[in-house]
């Protein structure tokens, strides 16, 4: 298995190596495909920018070519590294997908044949887990059986790509549906992601909204600050009766209100009663 440097810089990009799969999906700068594999990346968590270890390692080499010959039945090819994007479409022979940024080509062929860098590198053998226990599976460019995981040989285009093949013949499975499944996981890794983050967009939204405003604070000329009762949480004292005007009589209730009507007949009566007393003398 091939060594690679834990730092490397790419266009002013210090990035480091990260030896795990990423949790979320991610655009490679160099292939331009959507991964979750083990890529360098930035340690700013703000900044986009992934670059796979398969095409940094392309991409480094003075002179990059690999040979395949995966078919029985077919000659070797020569792969050679392109660093510039295809012109005009084209698909990988490993995984059927589209080829958007660097690329391998073979320089043998006359028919086109392309390769992604992270394709071009696929380990010859691998390790499975399967119900008969960890067993060795072989890198194919065909098969005699389908696919485990879609139950096919081909595609509806008549394209099957490589296959990881275990020796006995029993297992059997396309490079493109262990790449698409290992996608579909970090999709759905990703769409959690983002709707936890809705989440709690929502809940902090929804929590400003219920946060009480700010109550200025009532002053009176004679008390100084004082908080409003639903402010404080408690009964606010009464406030002291206004300087009554001395030149204004008292206003007062019902009841007193005839009495008084009353003695200011009477004082009337008095009156007028000396004006007469008076008026005799």
């Amino acid at each position: 298995m091939p060594s690679y440097p834990e730092e490397i810089e790419m266009g002013g990009h210090p990035l480091r190596l990260m030896k795990n799969p990423a949790k979320t999906l991610y655009s490679c700068k160099g292939c331009k495909e959507r991964d979750v594999r083990p890529c360098y990346k930035h340690e700013d968590k703000h900044c986009n920018c992934h670059i796979h270890k398969e095409c940094y390692d392309s991409f480094s080499c003075e002179k990059s070519s690999i040979m395949f010959n995966l078919s029985s039945t077919k000659s070797s090819c020569d792969f050679i590294f392109h660093k510039e994007a295809l012109e005009g479409k084209g698909v990988c022979d490993a995984c059927g997908d589209d080829v958007k940024g660097w690329f391998y080509k073979c320089k043998m062929c006359k028919k086109p044949h392309y390769l992604h860098p992270c394709c071009a590198k696929l380990p010859i053998k691998k390790y499975a887990d399967t119900s008969d226990g960890e067993i060795v599976v072989d890198l194919k460019a065909e098969s005699p059986s389908k696919c485990l995981l879609c139950g096919k040989k081909e595609n509806s285009d008549g394209f099957s790509g490589w296959y990881y093949i275990s020796r006995c013949g029993k297992y059997c499975y396309h490079w493109s549906c262990m790449k698409h499944m290992a996608l579909e996981m970090g999709k759905k890794d990703d769409d959690q992601c983002n709707k936890k983050r809705r989440h709690e967009t929502r809940m902090s939204s929804q929590a400003l909204k219920r946060t009480p405003q700010k109550i200025d604070t009532v002053q009176h000329p004679n008390h100084g600050n004082q908080k409003r009762g639903h402010e404080t949480g408690k009964k606010s004292e009464a406030l002291p009766a206004r300087t009554q005007n001395p030149d204004k009589k008292p206003r007062l209730d019902s009841g007193n209100q005839k009495q008084g009507r009353g003695l200011e007949q009477e004082a009337e009566r008095c009156s007028q009663a000396k004006i007469q007393k008076i008026a005799l003398v």
